[in-house]
């Protein structure tokens, strides 16, 4: 026979319900460890990797001035408090982005596709400031 045994930390009567608390986990943690997640998640976030080109003649002077600027190129995004599409934008992208490859334009393929699938930009609200340097040093 198999079954589930939960240890307490205290007295529970029998009949009493038991609430599990899974921690702050993104949507993919969720589904990937426990078969579920829920459609808004305060802790999920869409994380992406920005690679400068690493070919051209200003390709070593942009990796400078990000570095002299402290300007990350990894980003994580959380959707929008009030939408209702942001759990499944995150939820359809799975582990996160990886958005490599900036030469002229970002190549945004793989963050599209999700959001595609939730059908609405607008669910990762405005763009951190850090980020917009970011694509403003790569792709000027």
């Amino acid at each position: 026979r198999q079954m589930l045994v939960v240890a307490t930390a205290a007295t529970v009567p029998p009949g009493a319900e038991l609430c599990l608390c899974y921690g702050p986990l993104q949507n993919w943690e969720l589904l990937m460890y426990y078969g579920f997640c829920p459609e808004e998640n305060p802790h999920d976030r869409l994380t992406l990797s920005i690679a400068a080109p690493g070919e051209g003649e200003d390709a070593v002077a942009r990796q400078v001035v990000l570095g002299l600027h402290g300007i990350p190129t990894d980003h994580a995004l959380r959707p929008n408090a009030g939408s209702t599409s942001g759990g499944r934008l995150l939820a359809a992208q799975g582990a996160g982005a990886e958005i490599a490859g900036i030469a002229g334009a970002m190549d945004v393929s793989a963050h599209s596709d999700a959001v595609e699938a939730s059908g609405d930009w607008e669910s990762l609200g405005v763009l951190p400031p850090q980020l917009l340097r970011c694509l403003r040093v790569l792709l000027a």
